[in-house]
C-alpha cells in the first residue's frame, strides 16, 4: 500500500532578524536535504561553504534529511563572507582535494586569482581533476573566470579530458569560444595530440573551422 504523502514545513530566520517559512509536499521516505533548501531558497548562489545552516546550534551537513526531524523545523541561516585565498591557490595546483575542500570551509573566495589571473578552477581543469572542479563550483567559482576567455575549457581540452569538458560545457562553458589568440578549445585538444578529446568536441558541435581574431 502506497504511504501518504507529507509535509515538509521549514521555518528560516536570519541573523539580522528575517524570517521566512518553506513548505514541501512530497512522498513519504522521500529527503529533503540541507542542500535542496539551500537550492529552493536561492541560497545556493552564496556558495556551499559561505551559508550555514543552523538547528539547535548545531551547524547541519548539507546531507541532513530536514524530513526526518520533528516539524516544523526551526533553523537559523548564517552566511560568511569569503577573503582571498593564497592558501586554496597553493593546494590547486597540487591535486590536493581535502586541502582545496578545507580553504574553502576556512572561506577562501574560490575565484582567488594569482599574479597571473589563474584561479583554482584553472589549475583544476588544467589537470582534469573532474572531482576538483565540482567542488570549485559547487562552492560557486566563476567557469569563466581566469587569465584570458574561456580559459578553464580550453585547459580541459588541452589537458584531453572529456569528463571535465564535459561537466563545464553542461554549466554553460561556450564550446566553441576562442582565446584572445584565437585558439579554440577544439584547437587546443588537437595541437596535444588528444584524438579522444577531439571526438569529443566534434560530438559536442565544436567547429571545424580555425576561429579568426576579429
Amino acid at each position: 500500500m502506497r504511504k501518504p504523502a507529507q509535509m515538509v514545513e521549514i521555518r528560516i530566520h536570519t541573523l539580522r532578524g528575517d524570517h521566512w517559512q518553506i513548505l514541501s509536499e512530497q512522498a513519504a521516505e522521500e529527503v529533503f536535504s540541507v542542500e535542496q533548501l539551500k537550492r529552493h531558497a536561492s541560497l545556493m548562489g552564496q556558495g556551499c561553504f559561505l551559508t550555514d545552516i543552523v538547528y539547535k546550534e548545531a551547524i547541519l551537513d548539507d546531507e541532513t534529511d530536514l524530513a526526518s526531524l520533528p516539524q516544523p523545523v526551526e533553523v537559523t541561516l548564517v552566511q560568511h563572507s569569503s577573503h582571498w585565498s593564497p592558501g586554496l591557490l597553493a593546494a590547486a595546483p597540487s591535486k590536493t582535494l581535502p586541502e582545496v575542500e578545507a580553504a574553502l570551509r576556512r572561506f577562501a573566495d574560490p575565484n582567488s586569482q594569482d599574479d597571473r589571473g589563474w584561479t583554482a578552477l584553472c589549475f583544476a581543469a588544467s589537470r582534469g581533476d573532474h572531482g576538483m572542479v565540482k567542488l570549485l563550483h559547487k562552492a560557486r567559482a566563476d567557469l569563466d573566470m581566469g587569465p584570458d576567455d574561456n580559459m578553464a575549457l580550453r585547459l580541459a581540452a588541452a589537458a584531453g579530458n572529456p569528463q571535465v569538458a564535459a561537466y563545464l560545457v553542461t554549466n554553460r562553458c561556450d564550446v566553441n569560444e576562442p582565446d584572445s589568440h584565437g585558439i579554440t578549445p577544439l584547437q587546443a585538444a588537437a595541437e596535444h595530440g588528444h584524438v579522444e578529446m577531439v571526438a569529443w568536441l566534434c560530438d559536442a558541435d565544436a567547429d571545424l573551422e580555425p576561429s579568426e581574431i576579429f
